[in-house]
């Protein structure tokens, strides 16, 4: 079997231990806690997702930003925190926590398994992600592009093994998705403190489709957001596909400087 450290640097530890011995798997585990810093950005592919992390510098204490998108995006993570790019192999599938049931957008034909993905994501993706990592994590949080937007909120509404997110983000979140607001307006974020929410000036559709509904829909979900959380809601220029790194990155600093709440 083909071990290709460049794409899959904890390929022999996740997988690989049947194929070698236990002192090569330990060798090669070691290693890469040696070469932590160098190898940021490496894409490491676990079982239903890529991922990429990117570590700001230093070691001690650090938040981690998880950050579910469709394509491969480089960011420059905020001082004392890191960040790990998501990236599902189906994503429509994935990032829809219900089925949806209209006709009107294309490439919506398999959707329904975000309900799913979020409940093996801490299994699947935070501990594999956290066991690179060479520093205490001292809180988490979520945030998705596009239908990664509605994952991410919906994965801050349930209840998981290490707690709950403190963070949730949202840029160009795909609110027009049938049900978002009668969901988010019955469900919590249990333990989100601070939320970002962001829309760009053009996003838009054709008047009278879902599509059209993504503005007021998305300043619905913010209305809601606000009974309980401290929520920053920020109109940015162009559209859905304008200035992707640069908007990420105002999601991961609005989280920066946030104080945990105990």
């Amino acid at each position: 079997m083909c071990f290709n450290r460049k794409h899959y640097i904890r390929y022999m530890c996740f997988v690989q231990t049947d194929y070698a011995p236990n002192f090569f798997v330990f060798f090669w585990f070691f290693l890469d806690k040696l070469l932590y810093n160098q190898i940021m950005g490496t894409k490491v592919y676990l079982s239903d997702s890529m991922i990429q992390v990117y570590n700001s510098e230093g070691s001690g204490e650090k938040k981690v930003l998880y950050f579910l998108a469709a394509e491969p995006v480089e960011i420059a993570p905020p001082p004392a925190m890191c960040v790990v790019m998501v990236y599902p192999y189906e994503w429509s599938l994935m990032m829809t926590p219900w089925k949806y049931s209209g006709s009107g957008v294309r490439g919506m034909e398999t959707t329904g398994g975000g309900k799913e993905y979020a409940e093996s994501f801490q299994r699947e993706i935070m501990e594999k992600a956290e066991s690179l990592f060479g520093f205490h994590v001292t809180g988490r949080g979520i945030a998705g592009y596009s239908l990664g937007g509605i994952e991410a909120l919906y994965m801050a509404s349930i209840n998981h093994d290490f707690g709950n997110f403190e963070f949730v983000g949202s840029v160009s979140g795909s609110f027009w998705y049938e049900g978002t607001v009668q969901y988010f307006g019955g469900h919590d974020l249990p333990g989100v403190h601070k939320a970002y929410v962001s829309i760009g000036r053009k996003e838009t559709g054709k008047a009278g489709t879902e599509r059209a509904m993504v503005r007021a829909n998305t300043e619905e979900v913010v209305r809601i957001l606000q009974r309980s959380i401290d929520v920053t809601y920020e109109i940015n220029s162009g559209g859905h596909f304008s200035n992707i790194p640069e908007r990420m990155e105002k999601c991961a600093n609005c989280w920066k400087n946030v104080e945990k709440v105990i």
